[in-house]
Parts: structure tokens; sequence; C-alpha cells
């Protein structure tokens, strides 16, 4: 009996090649669990400085990164934790201020956008999420770069009509803005809780 003998599927099949790579977005993902606390100050601090110093050499990467493979990223943008969670027990105003540090730091390392100012949990069952709700408005008019998201599912995978009712009044209050443009509302955006989204860092993981 002749021994069994095996052999590399790849040898048989025709390999892909690849011309070109085409990268849309190059993201760093950062955990701002470590920065929570029930002082709006602390938080705000915590937040920014964290943010300078993980991402402070991400656009220098970016550019080594084009100019080695020869392209160019559309976006370079951080996630970081959902804001609700490590800000839960703030105020609106703390809220927006924890924000507008968040936005900073993202303009002072050179990256397009950061994205995490979000809710994971029911609007009127958490209190970070009611008043993250209650504060977007001001939060995406007074930023650039901020981008928001709000859960509005319930567990069952069904609409959660709280949280479908406060998306629809901050759009609209964003509407009634003196300033607002159609970017505003590109800032915004209602989505289920996926772990793997980019629109925020996903709590399980670290930096």
């Amino acid at each position: 009996m002749s021994p069994l003998r095996t052999t590399n599927p790849a040898q048989h099949l025709p390999l892909p090649s690849v011309d070109a790579i085409e990268v849309r977005r190059l993201n760093l993902g950062i955990s701002l669990l470590d920065c929570a606390s029930q002082l709006g100050a602390t938080v705000t601090a915590r937040a920014y400085d964290k943010i300078r110093r993980v991402a402070g050499a991400i656009r220098g990467v970016a550019d080594d990164l084009a100019e080695h493979y020869g392209f160019s990223f559309d976006e370079v943008q951080i996630s970081v934790t959902p804001l609700s969670l490590i800000a839960h027990s703030l105020s609106e105003h703390e809220l927006a201020s924890v924000a507008s540090a968040i936005d900073a730091a993202a303009r002072d390392t050179g990256v397009d956008a950061v994205y995490g100012c979000s809710s994971i949990g029911p609007i009127g069952a958490q209190r970070g999420a009611t008043a993250l709700a209650n504060a977007l408005p001001s939060i995406i008019a007074s930023t650039e770069r901020v981008h928001a998201s709000l859960d509005c599912t319930t567990p069952a995978g069904g609409v959660h009509t709280p949280a479908a009712i406060a998306y629809s009044r901050v759009v609209r209050e964003i509407g009634d803005l003196s300033l607002s443009t159609p970017a505003h509302f590109l800032r915004i955006v209602a989505a289920p809780y996926c772990p793997d989204t980019l629109l925020f860092h996903d709590v399980r993981k670290p930096d």
C-alpha cells in the first residue's frame, strides 16, 4: 500500500494577483476607560492628555505609509470608548466640555475625525445615554471632528422607541441651529450596538 500523500491546494488553484492596494482609512482605537471619573474636569483633562499621548504620532505614521506604499488615506481617524460609559455621571454641560477636549486633541494630533461620542445603552434606562443625547446638539455644533452615534435598538433587535424619538429630536435641534450645515448631520447617526464597528472603540479591547 502506498503511503498517504498530501498536496497543497494552492499548488492547483489559480491565485489572484494584486496590482494595487486601496486603503481608505487609518483608524487608531483608544480606550478611555481609565479616564472615567465623577468629576467633569478630571475626565476632560485625562481624555485630552491620553489622546495626545497615544495618537501623537498617527499623522506621521500615515504619511510614512502613504509614501512607502504609494497611496494616501482618505481619512486618518481615531475611535474612543463610548462617551456615555466613561462619563455616565456627568451633566450635559460637562459632557459637552469633554467632547470639546476630545475634538481639540484630535485637531492637535492632526487626525481628520474622532469617533466615540456614542451611547450603547437604552436612553432613559442609563443616565449617561440620556445626558449624552441631550447634549449632542451643542456638541455637534461646537466641534469639528467629533462624530456621534445613538443606539436605537432593543436587546431583541427591534426599535427602541424612546431612543428613536431622542435621535429625531437631536436632528431637529441641530437643524434649528443658525450655523448648522449639511456637514453637521453627517457627524451623527443612529446605529445598533456592534463591538466591531468603527463608530467607537470596543470596550473589550485595549489601545
